[in-house]
């Protein structure tokens, strides 16, 4: 993979283009679980996309043309909106078709470039690439049997189980028990996130995300048991810890705090477009808003986004309803899909794959991650360029380079419309979400979203500059909420290609920022990052008890528990990306970067 990640840099010089296309990959979500299993998984990926990118644009269109027609001539006639713009009827007309032939153009664009524009936009520019690169070898499992099923035997050693870490075959060890989770017997609900774990022990990884009901259904798969099962110190103290979690009732969520949190989050939307529809008389006079009227409605819903994204997140993370995972995912749909505009869908295959494999690279250099998966536009490590040299950089990637401690800002300020493409994108993509009930479900909740929001921007302004304005300052502002919590969690922190324990992966490449009731609610209890990456399951209401236990953890065992004030960790930030910046321009051999460890 990093032969292909080195040609997709080198093969020509990034473009403008090039450089905006690439803000979506802040929020790529991995068709394909990152890791050891994930060649022929991506190689099929890619070619499924080449085969349907056609259908996906015009996808693409049918969304934009369906919201901008449901948002714009639905509600009224054209002659309305040509009396309101202060323009002819034919021009709006006209204004309306050009708009429809700009997203068409797209689509001729996609056809006539090699490989199609949309592989630009995230998760499938890896995949394209890989289904171009021919077989992707695979490693063989002891044990086939004659059909290609593992042979079970009684004892098997990690060192037989690491052999077990390709796309055909896939082992991994829970409670000193080895399981066959191949695609062929066994196909994970939660996608491919768990081929990020092959080859190893997952027992802690497992605890970590699944209720105590699912170990019942890992016994069709066992074909062994391990044959030295003693765990290590640091992994015993581990699950001693969660044990005593568990017996305290840590796990055990509060339903008064999420219904108020549900509730208060609602009413800061209703807040934000209450501010604006009183200001234009509920649409009957636009041009009575001022500015400022304006920009409080905007930032006011950019801030109900923002909080919106954290309960999403917790609903998705079934902390809520601890034995009900249907109205988990449902209020996560409702928050996620309806008030949000995010596919919670694509935000779990994306974020459970940054849990399980935190700032992870992998032995080429290729970024495991795909939270740190951001280049051209930031690196995070000068491990990820894997051996190359400043003289390597086309320009466009020098400069980002140079700069990317002051452009880190910006490009979190259109984060919001990045993840809103690929959200849009997930449900017009061939794939096997698409033939299941959830599709439907996720797309009216999205549609509804759009909506809502495009009938609100260009029903209660006066023109379309002032809509567009609207929509602009409540998408941007969101994003900079959003991205000042998340990019102070794992930025900067240590990145590694030899995998370790669950406890150790999260430990170093997390920090927290000081707690306190503020700091608690602003950034939805993700400031407490440690506990939560080691507890995902664990309520936010109940992370400060569980700091208590996690920070005795990291000092039994000398692990750096890093808490700091939100301005100390976000210019932690900064420095990083300048260290990062010097170490690869101005580096003792002139800007030659050594390949991974």
């Amino acid at each position: 993979m990093s032969t292909l990640l080195n040609s997709k840099l080198t093969a020509k010089p990034a473009t403008s283009s090039d450089v905006w296309l690439s803000v979506a990959l802040l929020a790529r979500a991995k068709g394909a679980g990152p890791g050891r299993c994930t060649g022929q998984g991506r190689r099929r990926r890619g070619v499924a996309m080449e085969k349907g990118r056609g259908a996906t644009m015009a996808g693409a269109v049918c969304a934009v043309g369906a919201a901008f027609l449901a948002g714009w001539v639905l509600p009224t006639s054209v002659e309305v909106v040509a009396s309101r713009c202060g323009v002819g009827v034919e021009a709006t007309r006209v204004g309306l078709l050009a708009s429809l032939a700009s997203v068409l153009l797209l689509v001729i664009l996609d056809r006539a470039v090699p490989g199609g524009l949309v592989r630009y936009f995230g998760d499938y520019s890896m995949d394209h690439l890989a289904s171009m690169a021919g077989e992707v070898p695979v490693k063989e499992a002891p044990g086939r049997g004659a059909r290609g099923d593992l042979s079970p035997k009684k004892w098997w050693t990690m060192a037989e189980v690491a052999e077990g870490n390709g796309d055909a075959h896939c082992l991994m060890v829970v409670n000193g028990k080895v399981y066959d989770v191949s695609r062929s017997r066994f196909e994970h609900p939660g996608g491919d996130v768990i081929f990020s774990w092959a080859g190893l022990d997952a027992t802690d990884m497992f605890a970590a995300f699944h209720k105590r009901s699912t170990y019942s259904s890992l016994e069709p798969l066992c074909v062994g048991e391990i044959s030295d099962p003693n765990a290590e110190e640091l992994l015993r103290d581990w699950r001693a810890m969660r044990a005593r979690m568990v017996a305290n009732g840590l796990f055990k969520s509060s339903g008064a705090f999420y219904l108020y949190k549900t509730v208060t989050t609602g009413a800061i939307g209703v807040i934000g477009a209450g501010i604006l529809l009183y200001a234009s008389d509920c649409g009957r006079t636009p041009e009575a808003v001022s500015a400022l009227q304006g920009l409080a409605s905007a930032v006011t819903i950019g801030l109900f986004w923002q909080q919106c994204g954290w309960l999403a997140h917790d609903y998705c993370h079934h902390q809520v309803f601890q034995s009900n995972r249907l109205l988990n995912n449902l209020l996560g749909q409702l928050v996620g899909a309806v008030w949000l505009g995010f596919s919670p869908h694509w935000w779990k295959n994306k974020h459970n794959v940054h849990h399980a494999t935190p700032n992870v690279v992998d032995d080429h250099g290729g970024p495991v991650d795909p939270d740190i998966d951001t280049m051209p536009l930031l690196l995070w490590t000068e491990k990820m360029l894997a051996g190359r040299k400043v003289s390597d950089l086309s320009g466009t990637e020098y400069l980002l380079l140079a700069i990317q401690r002051w452009t880190l800002l910006p490009i979190l300020s259109v984060a919001r419309m990045s993840w809103l493409w690929e959200s849009i994108k997930v449900g017009v993509s061939p794939s096997k979400f698409r033939t299941g009930p959830g599709w439907a479900v996720e797309a009216v909740g999205l549609l509804l979203h759009h909506a809502w929001f495009l009938c609100l921007s260009i029903y209660c302004t006066a023109t379309p500059l002032h809509a567009a304005l609207y929509y602009a300052a409540a998408q941007t502002s969101s994003g900079l909420m959003l991205g000042s919590v998340f990019i102070v969690s794992h930025s900067g922190m240590a990145t590694y290609t030899d995998r370790r324990s669950f406890a150790e992966e999260q430990i170093i490449s997390t920090r927290n920022v000081h707690g306190g009731a503020w700091n608690d609610w602003f950034s939805g209890g993700l400031n407490r990052q440690v506990e939560h990456h080691l507890f995902p399951t664990a309520p936010r209401h109940n992370l400060h008890h569980v700091a208590k236990e996690v920070k005795g953890f990291c000092g039994r065992h000398g692990f750096d528990y890093q808490d700091l004030s939100f301005s100390r960790a976000t210019f932690a930030v900064l420095d990083h990306l300048s260290d990062v910046t010097d170490a690869v321009i101005q580096g003792p051999a002139k800007g030659a970067v050594a390949a991974p460890a």
